[in-house]
């Protein structure tokens, strides 16, 4: 009935909801066994590779959280998911700071990262400092990054610079026609300046 394909794949989504069922009854140990065995019947699953990750650094299986990350970057590249993770092993790893101090140094080792320095900008404004993630933001937005459009118009709306955040939140969604937060914020604030 079943070809050995669709075998694999209900063999691969079994052991990944086991994985889960084992996290969420707080049992590491064996949720890491069933997600590495499901990532040996279906290696691409960007899934299980994701729930690994951050069970590991929740963990503190800094060894498993790292082969995973590089799995994410080999595959990926220096994607957002790759830099959200990274910081919360840093954080994990050298306390409160350590994430935002990777971050950091990474964007200046690598500053074409775009994924990488908009998490940066993102913990930054996070961390209630606007103005180190405005050059982020704007350097972001030279290349055409559309989060980074919509982050400069919440903050200019947080400022208070209702003109500002017009022209920002108009930038994102011409970067992105389906952000529609970005649109109808667009709107409210016509209404609000008209």
């Amino acid at each position: 009935m079943y070809t050995s394909m669709d075998q694999a794949i209900l063999g691969y989504k079994s052991m990944h909801e086991l994985a889960n069922s084992e996290i969420r009854l707080g049992h590491y140990e064996a949720a890491k066994e069933w997600w590495l065995k499901a990532l040996e019947v279906e290696p691409r699953s960007f899934s299980s590779v994701i729930e690994l990750i951050g069970a590991a650094i929740s963990a503190k299986d800094f060894p498993v959280a790292n082969a995973m990350l590089d799995s994410v970057l080999q595959s990926e590249g220096y994607c957002l998911t790759w830099a959200q993770f990274q910081y919360k092993q840093q954080e994990a790893i050298m306390g409160p700071g350590g994430g935002l101090n990777f971050l950091t140094t990474f964007v200046d080792h690598n500053p074409d990262a775009h994924a990488v320095r908009l998490e940066l900008a993102t913990q930054l404004i996070e961390r209630k400092k606007p103005n180190d993630a405005i050059p982020h933001l704007l350097r972001l937005d030279d290349f055409g990054v559309p989060p980074a459009s919509f982050k400069m118009g919440q903050l200019c709306m947080a400022a208070g610079d209702f003109d500002g955040a017009y022209h920002w939140m108009q930038r994102a969604s011409l970067l992105d026609p389906g952000n529609d937060e970005a649109r109808e914020t667009m709107q409210k604030l016509a209404k609000a300046t008209a």
